[in-house]
């Protein structure tokens, strides 16, 4: 399956998930933002954080074979896809899913202010008492 196809299909997932999420049927959402994110990952390579050891994935390794054009729409919906899915865990409370998507997006996107303004807010409630 080609770049474009896997894009394709990753945005067909994403738009499934937003009108799941608009219809609040948020486990269905869920499920569709989840599909997206796997056809982006094929694309877009997991940014390496200072020095942590993390090897380059597969899916790393063959996004160099992915033409810029493509690479920079995947990662920006990669991006999306993300704060969707952390507005999904804040509709089910579930905020150290939500300080995780936060996260990963911020990854790709380190100067994204509002991932980390919603990081900040959502680590005060996933805090215990």
């Amino acid at each position: 399956m080609s770049h474009e196809e896997h894009l394709r299909i990753a945005l067909e997932k994403k738009d499934v998930g937003n009108n799941y999420f608009k219809a609040n049927d948020i486990n269905q959402a869920m499920r569709a933002y989840h599909e997206a994110i796997l056809y982006l990952r094929t694309m877009v390579p997991r940014p390496k954080k200072n020095g942590d050891g993390v090897s380059e994935s597969a899916a790393a390794r063959s996004a160099t074979a992915v033409p810029p054009a493509i690479l920079a729409e995947a990662t920006t919906n990669l991006i999306a896809v993300y704060s969707n899915l952390a507005a999904c865990h804040t509709k089910t409370e579930k905020w150290n899913r939500v300080i995780d998507c936060c996260n990963k997006a911020l990854d790709y996107d380190p100067d994204h202010v509002r991932f980390a303004v919603e990081l900040v807010a959502t680590s005060t409630l996933a805090a215990p008492c």
